[in-house]
Order: C-alpha cells, then sequence, then structure tokens
C-alpha cells in the first residue's frame, strides 16, 4: 500500500473514531484510534524529513490517548444510533459537532525571573533584540516621529542547548510583559481539526494585554512546509500566517519570537519581511561566554590546580548545556570522594577532577548541523 493509500486509511479511520467518541462508545473509539495511528506510522515510513518526524509525533500522541481511554464507558442505544445514521456527516470542517469544545485555552507566565545578564555571551543577538523591542519602548515619541512601531516577529535558529529559549524568557523580563510560551503540542490538537481554533485562542488571549510575548519552541513542529501528507499542519501555517499578519495591527506592544534547530523546514512564506522581520541566528557560545558559563555553574566550588579559564578553552565547541552537564559531573565527583573520606568539609575542584570528567566527555554537537546552519545563515545574507 502506497504512502498516500496509508494516508487516506488513517483519516478514515480517524474519523471514525471521532464518530464513536461523540457516541459515547469509547471502546470502538480506542480501537479506531490504534487503526489510525498504525496507518500514520506506516504513511511516515513512505515519507522522510518533516513530513516523517510529524507524522510519527502524532501517532506517538494517538496512541497515548487511545491507552488512556476508559473503555467502560458505553453508549445508550439512541446514542449510537444518532451517530450511525449520520455517518460523520454532523462533525463539522473540524472534525466535531456543534457546541463542542472551541479549543484550548492558554494561560501567560508573568515575570520569567531571567534576565540578559544570565545569557552567557550572544551580544550581537542581544543588540539586535535590544534595537527592535527595547529602544521603541523607551523613547516611544522618536519611533512615532519616524512611523516605525515596536514589536514584530524574531526568529532564532541554531543548535540545541545554545540559548534559544533563554534569550526569550530573558526579552519577556526586559520588556515586561505576559508571556506565553507555546510547544507544538499545544497547537496540534489530539482531535483532527482543532489546530485552528487554538492559535486563534493563543493570539487573541495575547492581544487582551498591554504588552505581551508568544515564544514557539521548537517553531519547525508549527511552521513545517507545506505540500506534505499532513492536512493538519497544511492548514496551520495559513492560519499562523493571517494571525502574525494581524498581530502587528494591534494597538499593544506584541512580540512574536520563535526558536528552531532547523530553519530550512519553515516554510518560506513564514521568513518574508512582515511575518519574522528578524532572523538570528545563536553560535555556539565563545571562549567569554563559555567562561562566564563554567564560572556561573561552579561558583561555590573551590578549585586547586586548575582554573575556570583552562576549563574554557579545553570546552572549544560544546554548547551550553554540554557546559552544564560537564559541571555536574564534576560535582559528582566531589559528591563522591566526599562519600568515601566521609568529610565534613567541601573538597577542592582539582586538576585530576577535572581531566576524569574530561576524558569522557566530549561535546553533543554534530559538525554537518553546523555546517547546515551556517549555509543556511548564507543563503538567508544572499536573499537581503
Amino acid at each position: 500500500m502506497a504512502g498516500s493509500q496509508h494516508y487516506e486509511m488513517f483519516k478514515l479511520y480517524y474519523d471514525k473514531a471521532i464518530v464513536y467518541k461523540n457516541a459515547g462508545d469509547m471502546l470502538a473509539c480506542k480501537k479506531f484510534l490504534m487503526k489510525a495511528a498504525e496507518m500514520l506510522i506506516s504513511s511516515a515510513k513512505e515519507n522522510d524529513g518533516s513530513v516523517k518526524r510529524s507524522q510519527m509525533e502524532r501517532a506517538k500522541n494517538i496512541i497515548e490517548i487511545a491507552e488512556s481511554i476508559d473503555t467502560s464507558v458505553r453508549p445508550t442505544s439512541n446514542t449510537v444510533k444518532k451517530s450511525n445514521s449520520n455517518c460523520g456527516n454532523s462533525l463539522g470542517e473540524d472534525g466535531k459537532e456543534n457546541g463542542e469544545d472551541d479549543g484550548n485555552s492558554f494561560t501567560a507566565t508573568g515575570d520569567t525571573g531571567i534576565t540578559f545578564e544570565d545569557v552567557a555571551g550572544l551580544n550581537e543577538v542581544k543588540d539586535a533584540v535590544k534595537n527592535r523591542i527595547l529602544l521603541p519602548l523607551q523613547y516611544p515619541e522618536y519611533y512615532k516621529m519616524v512611523d516605525l512601531k515596536a514589536g514584530g516577529g524574531i526568529l532564532m535558529y541554531g543548535l540545541p542547548g545554545t540559548g534559544k529559549t533563554m534569550i526569550a524568557k530573558a526579552i519577556a523580563s526586559e520588556v515586561g510583559g505576559n508571556f506565553y510560551q507555546v510547544k507544538c503540542s499545544d497547537i496540534v490538537s489530539k482531535w483532527f481539526g482543532e489546530a485552528e481554533k487554538n492559535l486563534k485562542n493563543l493570539f487573541a488571549e495575547a492581544r487582551s494585554h498591554e504588552r505581551a510575548v508568544i515564544f514557539f519552541d521548537e517553531f519547525e513542529a508549527i511552521g513545517v512546509k507545506r505540500g506534505g501528507n499532513s492536512t493538519v499542519m497544511n492548514r496551520i501555517v495559513p492560519e499562523l500566517l493571517a494571525q502574525i499578519q494581524g498581530f502587528g495591527d494591534s494597538e499593544n506592544t506584541l512580540l512574536i519570537l520563535a526558536a528552531t534547530n532547523r530553519p530550512w523546514d519553515i516554510d518560506s512564506a513564514l521568513l518574508r519581511p512582515g511575518r519574522f522581520n528578524e532572523l538570528l541566528y545563536v553560535p555556539l557560545p565563545d571562549l567569554e561566554a563559555r567562561e562566564y558559563l563554567i564560572n556561573r555553574k561552579l561558583k561555590d566550588m573551590q578549585l586547586n590546580g586548575v582554573t575556570i579559564a583552562e576549563m574554557a578553552v579545553a570546552t572549544e565547541g560544546y554548547n551550553g548545556a554540554d557546559c552544564n552537564e560537564l559541571c555536574d559531573r564534576i560535582k559528582m565527583c566531589i559528591l563522591k570522594d566526599l562519600i568515601k573520606m566521609q568529610s565534613k568539609e567541601m573538597l577542592p575542584i582539582t586538576r585530576q577532577h577535572f581531566n576524569e570528567v574530561m576524558e569522557s566527555s566530549s561535546s553533543s554537537v554534530l559538525q554537518t548541523d553546523i555546517k547546515a546552519l551556517q549555509k543556511f545563515e548564507q543563503d538567508m545574507k544572499g536573499k537581503k
């Protein structure tokens, strides 16, 4: 069976699951959800790249939903008759009956507690953010004189563990606005067709505040290129474009941030001016940044025979998460020695501790990923 046929069977089984869910027959709903997941996995195997990943992720979510269903719930005969007689035709375009759930609601967090001082290095990224966001808030009269507005969209791309989420939280704190951190699972609903409603709810909630920041983490999972077999994803992108386009019309200060490790998977329409006006490459931490990270992590520890500067040099090519993991492993060495020696006083970090950890440590960063991101950065600069 070809991939497209697998996907058509997935939609058929999924629609049947919705019909039985609406009828209250959760045993049949579970049965057809599992069949739908099986077909979606088969379809994913016929694809590659972002389409394959999104289908496998959705299949996983469907299986989790199916396994959590209480199959002791049985329908009344009248309900079953009504559902079967309609054969699902009473369902709206989003796969739900009239009057059902209107999608997810979203709650903002207050002050994230993160500032730019907590973000190691990345001065160019910080400067770009300040120019687009903070200066308009500090000098609104001048921006009004030249007819420029605060807010807009910023897409940060780079390797995992380089501090993109930290930057987003720091921006929210600096702006003093409500912060919405959004993941793909918050938008792509467990029931077919709710994604558009979820996006509308998110943006409507953000617009209700004087200042708000929406941060999409792993943005490639939501803004994936259209044209694949996923009808859900093909419908999310147009809705996302419409909401972003209207976001800038608000009188309030509203900012859209997104982070991705795979910018080439994002639909090209989202990368045009008017959507994400700033595309910022977030590189690996440089020597100064690594020294800052390690010093911050080991600030309460004593050192004997080794320096923070030496550690920073030795961790060339590490991302922020790698540096944190290195420090935790060093602390674990100290902990083992404390237990072994039954010491009542803190032991210092020695060169032996550091060398022992470095022997079994390495960067989690792949050179192929670095080259791919650098190529994307050069390609985007060539389009300007």
